[in-house]
């Protein structure tokens, strides 16, 4: 069984939070600003993975960031996706990439006005795409802790988003699949749709034995890291997170995922599809029905 993980080594950690120490394309990467759909003014989200981060705009990954060695670290390297330099995945060793020199912010620049491109939702269709749409959601709610969630050994779509969710005894983590209200996946001639299969499948994975335990132990570290992260940025810590990344936080997983849906409803014939969804157990807390992104609300700090 692929193990989940969720780690930075802290000696990698360790030179990014030193000023000393960063390179100065880091300081870009944590300084840099971009106005969403929302019309607000985001930082990159910063994502903790199996020891690299991942760098994401409208939800588009701009760039993974790792350093070239363990032990004896000394170069912050990025690995750029082939769709922003036409070609495959090429290394920026934090000087140049492809003999060209970066360019202070301007480089920067362009890599994420590309990656925004991609972000975008094809001409003629709905106002804004489903990753344009999570990454309001994820910046809106500050207990959001992943997104793009990929899982070990298992051939589906990523986890849109994971958060978290306090009571008064526990600390969950909890997983939200996002659709545009367009998406196919949430209708069908023959009930459920197929996005209840989607759903199935990441219950099962989450239930499946130590998993629990692998994710637990994965977020708790994410948690930390992201704390380290988000103060390098600028951007406020939420309670939970600094709860959660403590050795002894009551920290849970529920295992069962969520579904929010947005964008403009553009048919009359949803009631049958919403109903299917609720006899499917997908009812309650477990659906999100909004217009917009930015009116989502999902719950968090609830005073643990």
């Amino acid at each position: 069984m692929t193990e989940f993980c969720r780690t930075f080594p802290d000696r990698w950690m360790d030179i990014l939070t030193s000023p000393a120490d960063q390179p100065g394309w880091w300081r870009d990467i944590l300084d840099y600003r971009f106005r969403d759909i929302a019309g607000f003014e985001r930082p990159l989200i910063l994502a903790v993975r199996k020891d690299y981060l991942n760098a994401y705009v409208e939800g588009q990954s701009v760039m993974r960031i790792r350093f070239d060695n363990k032990t004896e670290p000394k170069c912050l390297q990025a690995e750029i996706h082939y769709k922003y330099l036409g070609g495959e995945y090429r290394v920026f060793d934090g000087q140049k990439i492809d003999c060209l020199h970066y360019l202070d912010k301007k480089s920067l620049d362009q890599w994420i006005k590309r990656a925004q491109g991609f972000a975008k939702p094809k001409p003629g269709n709905d106002p804004f795409s489903e990753k344009q749409g999570v990454a309001v959601i994820a910046a809106n709610h500050p207990h959001v802790i992943d997104v793009e969630m990929a899982l070990p050994g298992l051939t589906a779509p990523r986890i849109d988003l994971v958060a978290l969710e306090g009571d008064t005894s526990a600390i969950k983590i909890v997983f939200y699949e996002a659709k545009l209200f367009s998406n196919s996946a949430l209708r069908a001639k023959e009930f459920p749709p197929k996005v209840v299969e989607q759903l199935g499948k990441y219950e099962t994975w989450l239930a499946s034995s130590g998993r629990e335990d692998e994710v637990t132990k994965a977020y708790r570290n994410a948690c930390g890291l992201l704390t380290r992260l988000w103060k390098m940025q600028g951007v406020p810590v939420d309670r939970l997170v600094e709860l959660a990344s403590r050795p002894d936080s009551p920290l849970t997983v529920d295992r069962k995922p969520r579904l929010i849906i947005f964008g403009p409803q553009t048919t009359k014939r949803w009631p049958p599809h919403e109903e299917a969804l609720r006899q499917a157990g997908v009812t309650g807390s477990r659906l999100i029905i909004k217009e917009h992104p930015k009116d989502v609300a999902i719950p968090g700090d609830m005073q643990v």
